[in-house]
């Protein structure tokens, strides 16, 4: 996300697109530092989801980071692509 920050700036888009790219990283920062905090609280990996609620509940964190991640990857390969 840092060196995303310092690319932001550069992006020739629109501000929806880089509104989308910032929501995209928030989210999956989130999503990460959710499951990340939880999981070694409860025990928890969260690389599958079966187990106990908890662990369902940091595997769900997990998909949100990695989800938004992914979004985030092809809305910034457009931004990029666009800004050529």
């Amino acid at each position: 996300m840092l060196a995303l920050s310092a690319a932001f700036s550069s992006l020739q888009v629109s501000l929806l697109v880089k509104q989308a790219l910032a929501v995209a990283y928030i989210v999956s920062g989130y999503g990460f530092f959710f499951a990340l905090t939880v999981g070694p609280l409860v025990g928890a990996r969260g690389l599958s989801s079966k187990g106990s609620v908890s662990a369902k509940t940091v595997y769900a964190g997990n998909i949100v980071g990695a989800g938004g991640s992914l979004v985030g990857s092809f809305v910034l390969l457009y931004a990029a692509r666009a800004s050529l």
